[in-house]
């Protein structure tokens, strides 16, 4: 062999171990490039990241109770009326309970086991002071004009216990105020019959007399005075039908 050929054949082996060695590496290159590196995430261009949103969190007011309001009953209001007993007995010029021409005049009176005595309370609450009928042989006052004095005062209602006879009496009585003087109606219905005048029926009997024991009544009628002046004194009617048994004054 030649030593041309030689050198040949030494150039053609390395050439052919190059070649070798760079398709090793080739190979390398393409297995390394296969394999993801360590620590870094794929991320797909079309997935968008989620976001997580977290709604505010509102804080929690707890709700107080409103404070108990307590409401204390209060007792209904009462209205009370204070009375004065007008005196009328030094006016007494008949007899309720008897006599001979009784109160009517024809024989006929009240029931004297049946009539009230003393401080009395009736309709509405009303006092009245009344005689001891049996014992007094004049127990009522049959209006003659008699001028009765009060205990001065203010006051708002006069009261008169009273009956009439021989029908219904409308009588003019005269209210004093110190020297000032003002007129005031007194109307009484007939004693054997129902009220009839605005009167409040206060009591009702088994007539007693000569007559047939029909029922009997007393009435109270009420007349308004003026609670801006003192009442001073109270001049009675001049009728013998008008029959005063008591009166008093509300303040």
């Amino acid at each position: 062999m030649k030593s041309s050929d030689c050198i040949l054949c030494v150039l053609l082996t390395c050439g052919l171990v190059s070649l070798t060695g760079c398709a090793e590496q080739s190979a390398a290159v393409r297995i390394d490039s296969d394999v993801p590196e360590i620590g870094k995430t794929e991320t797909k261009m079309d997935e968008q990241p989620t976001v997580e949103v977290k709604e505010p969190e509102v804080p929690v007011v707890e709700a107080k109770a409103e404070p108990e309001v307590k409401v204390e009953a209060k007792a209904p209001e009462t209205k009370t009326t204070d009375y004065t007993n007008v005196d009328i007995s030094a006016a007494f010029n008949a007899n309720a309970v008897g006599g001979e021409d009784g109160l009517d005049g024809y024989g006929s009176f009240y029931p004297a086991d049946a009539m009230p005595t003393g401080s009395k309370s009736f309709e509405q609450g009303i006092v009245f002071n009344l005689p001891d009928y049996k014992a007094a042989e004049k127990n009522v006052v049959t209006t003659d004009g008699q001028t009765v004095n009060v205990a001065a005062g203010k006051y708002v209602t006069l009261y008169v216990l009273a009956a009439g006879t021989n029908g219904l009496q409308a009588e003019t009585m005269e209210l004093a105020y110190g020297d000032t003087k003002a007129d005031a109606t007194l109307k009484i219905s007939d004693w054997c019959s129902d009220a009839s005048a605005g009167e409040m029926p206060a009591m009702k009997f088994a007539r007693a007399g000569k007559n047939e024991a029909i029922e009997c009544r007393l009435f109270i009628q009420k007349i308004a005075l003026d609670a801006t002046k003192d009442l001073t004194a109270i001049t009675l009617p001049k009728s013998k039908d008008v029959h005063i048994f008591a009166m008093t004054l509300g303040k």
